[in-house]
């Protein structure tokens, strides 16, 4: 057996917390090593067979930290059979996993079963299914409402129910705790939620559930992170070329001053989508001159964006550049990280959601987001890639925007939504 890993002080709580409940929520913010905590928490209990959950992009880091945790720990075989699968793969096999009985089912980035409708929550959360056949249940998420209150809703209901019981002792339905912790407002089309309420009332609910730390209360030695705005110099040109998408912006403009600035969003779907790709089109060029003239000084950098177009430009403009994206391979995705980590690239290029999660970036210190997320918490998570244990340097976080433009009202938008998740304590 290899040599057990150092754990910090809070990461030995934490190990705690998951080995001595059955069913728990471990919500450390991202870069706080929750993946170390679960394996060295399930090592001293009597499991034989364990069951990951996590996207893609998150087995190879499984596979990593179980390899350094504990030889003993094999995936496919040894003393603890250890299956790890994408969430797209256990849709596909689910009614074999239903089968199985696992004796700890770890649900990796749990937010991923936030929607109550989608196949891969009801795949997992409802009745007769994946965590109705396991002994053991552990969520782990540095994200764990993206949005809102009610995306707790579908794991509280199915492994909490006591946490939300009504007055008559059962567990509140959908809309009941949306009535009781979200704030909500119709917009013609029907009942819509715009935030939160009953916080602290749901917070003291969930306390002995539910492990939350943040890096800056936990990592006092942890270098600074520092996040700035990113003037670029647009090619404005492209993105106001025809009557059609000056129009655009002016819709998306009225509809981010509204009181209900998603809601609305969602009304302009499309011109929404062309418009923000059309924006990350026309900062290419400024943000790659940026990189170019600060890398002597800032060494290798991590840069997020969201749309394919993005991408492939950032990528053929800079030279020795490794790219992850949601089409990447799992081996591509690896040897991304690796080349980019061991030093053989000089810029990380990925998709700010398939990228975002369950990596290590640490070899940068300077991460620029090209295209911000309309979600906070996706922002978040890419700038936490660089932000981690292991991290010797201050960090710096760029947003780029341009000036005059959409983004400026994107950003500010965005900030709005913040508010809600501060007061949950998240």
């Amino acid at each position: 057996m290899k040599e057990m890993m150092k754990l910090y002080p809070y990461q030995t709580l934490g190990k705690v917390f998951l080995r001595d409940r059955r069913v728990a929520c471990l919500w450390d913010e991202p870069g706080l090593g929750k993946t170390v905590q679960a394996i060295t928490a399930w090592r001293e209990l009597p499991v034989e067979h364990v069951l990951i959950v996590c996207p893609a992009s998150v087995r190879p880091v499984w596979l990593n930290e179980i390899e350094k945790v504990d030889g003993l720990h094999t995936v496919d075989g040894g003393s603890i059979n250890v299956v790890i699968i994408s969430y797209d793969m256990m849709s596909k096999q689910i009614d074999g996993l239903c089968t199985m009985g696992f004796d700890l089912l770890v649900i990796d980035e749990a937010h991923y079963i936030k929607n109550r409708n989608a196949k891969r929550t009801r795949a997992i959360l409802a009745a007769g299914k994946i965590a109705d056949n396991a002994e053991r249940v552990w969520l782990l998420t540095g994200t764990p409402m993206p949005n809102n209150p009610s995306e707790l809703w579908p794991m509280l209901h199915a492994l909490f129910p006591d946490a939300i019981a009504g007055k008559n002792g059962k567990p509140m339905s959908y809309w009941s705790f949306v009535s009781r912790y979200c704030t909500t407002k119709n917009n013609g089309f029907g009942e819509v939620i715009t935030g939160g309420k009953n916080l602290k009332h749901l917070r003291d609910r969930l306390r002995e559930r539910c492990l939350r730390r943040k890096g800056k209360d936990v990592l006092t030695d942890l270098p600074p992170v520092r996040h700035h705005m990113l003037p670029v110099t647009g090619q404005l040109s492209i993105v106001a070329e025809t009557t059609e998408m000056v129009t655009a912006a002016n819709l998306i403009k009225a509809a981010l001053s509204s009181d209900d600035p998603m809601a609305e969003l969602k009304k302009l779907a499309g011109h929404v989508a062309t418009l923000r790709r059309l924006l990350g089109i026309a900062k290419v060029d400024g943000v790659v001159q940026w990189l170019k003239d600060n890398y002597a000084s800032h060494g290798p950098m991590v840069v997020f964006a969201h749309h394919k177009d993005v991408i492939d430009m950032l990528h053929r403009k800079l030279p020795n550049s490794v790219t992850l994206t949601g089409s990447s391979t799992p081996e591509a995705r690896e040897w991304a990280v690796k080349d980019f980590q061991d030093g053989k690239a000089d810029y990380f290029i990925g998709n700010i959601v398939a990228a975002g999660i369950g990596i290590t970036l640490h070899k940068a210190r300077v991460c620029v987001i090209v295209e911000p997320s309309w979600v906070p918490v996706e922002n978040q998570q890419a700038a936490k890639r660089i932000h981690r244990i292991g991290q010797q340097h201050s960090c710096l976080v760029y947003y780029a925007a341009t000036a005059g433009s959409l983004d400026e009202d994107i950003i500010r938008a965005v900030r709005r939504k913040t508010a809600t998740i501060k007061e949950m304590g998240l």
